[in-house]
C-alpha cells in the first residue's frame, strides 16, 4: 500500500507518523508527570496536617499555662501568654473547619481527635477568659477555684491521654503513607524513564525508516527522469 502512494503523500506520511509518536509519547509522560505531582501534593496535605495539629496542642497548652499562671502571680505577662494561644487557638479552629484539604473522610481518628480537642480548647478559653477578668476584678478566689476546678489535674490527664492517642495513629498513618508515596513515585519515575527510552528509540527508528524508504523513491523517481530525458535527448536531431 505504501508503495503505491505518491512521493508527496509518502512525504507527508514521513512527517505525520512522528508527530503522532511523539504526541502519544508527550500524552504519557504528562499523566505521569501528573501522578508525581498528586504524590507530593498528598505529602504536603499530610505535612500541614500535622503542622496544624501541633499549632492547636502548643495553643491550647499556652492558654493553660497563662490563665494558671496570672492566677498564682497576677501579671501581664501571663495574660499576653494566655491571648497569644486564644487567637492562634481560633486561627487553627477555623482553618480546620473551613479546609476541605486537611482531614479526608476515611481519616476517623484525625477527624475524632480535632474534635475532643476543639471541644477542650473552647472549654478552656471561656475558662481562661473568665479567670483573667475576675483576677483583674480582684476576686482572686473565684478565679483560683475555676483554675482549680475546672484547669487542674484532671484536664491534665484527658489532654495527655488525647495527645498520646493522636501520636500512636499519627505515627503508623505517616510511617504507611510514606511508604506508599516512595514506591508510587518510584513506580511513577520507573515508566517514565522507560517511556522516554522507548520513545526516543521508537521514533528515531520510525523517522530513519520512513526516510530511507522516501529517500530510496525520491531517488528511483529522479533516476528514471533523467533516463527518460537522455533518451529524448539522444533521439533529437
Amino acid at each position: 500500500m505504501f508503495k503505491e502512494l505518491k512521493l508527496r503523500n509518502r512525504i507527508l506520511i514521513g512527517y505525520i507518523l512522528p508527530l503522532i509518536s511523539l504526541i502519544g509519547a508527550s500524552a504519557i509522560t504528562l499523566w505521569n508527570a501528573n501522578r508525581i505531582k498528586s504524590i507530593f501534593q498528598e505529602v504536603k496535605r499530610v505535612e500541614k496536617e500535622i503542622l496544624e495539629t501541633h499549632k492547636l496542642e502548643n495553643s491550647v497548652n499556652a492558654m493553660i499555662l497563662g490563665a494558671r499562671g496570672h492566677v498564682i502571680n497576677p501579671s501581664d505577662v501571663y495574660i499576653k501568654e494566655y491571648r497569644h494561644g486564644s487567637k492562634d487557638f481560633t486561627k487553627v479552629m477555623t482553618t480546620l473547619e473551613e479546609s476541605d484539604v486537611i482531614i479526608q473522610e476515611n481519616e476517623v481518628e484525625q477527624e475524632q481527635y480535632f474534635q475532643e480537642l476543639i471541644i477542650l480548647g473552647e472549654q478552656i478559653q471561656k475558662d481562661g477568659d473568665n479567670i483573667i477578668r475576675l483576677v483583674q476584678q480582684g476576686k482572686q478566689q473565684e478565679a483560683t477555684a475555676i483554675a482549680t476546678n475546672e484547669l487542674g489535674s484532671e484536664l491534665d490527664r484527658q489532654l495527655i491521654a488525647l495527645y498520646a492517642q493522636l501520636d500512636e495513629s499519627e505515627q503508623q498513618e505517616i510511617n504507611q503513607k510514606v511508604t506508599q508515596n516512595i514506591i508510587q513515585a518510584e513506580n511513577t519515575l520507573n515508566t517514565l524513564v522507560w517511556v522516554f527510552l522507548i520513545g526516543a528509540l521508537g521514533l528515531g527508528g520510525l523517522t530513519t525508516v520512513i526516510a530511507l524508504i522516501v529517500a530510496s523513491k525520491a531517488t528511483k523517481i529522479i533516476l528514471q527522469s533523467i533516463g527518460k530525458l537522455v533518451l529524448l535527448l539522444a533521439k533529437s536531431p
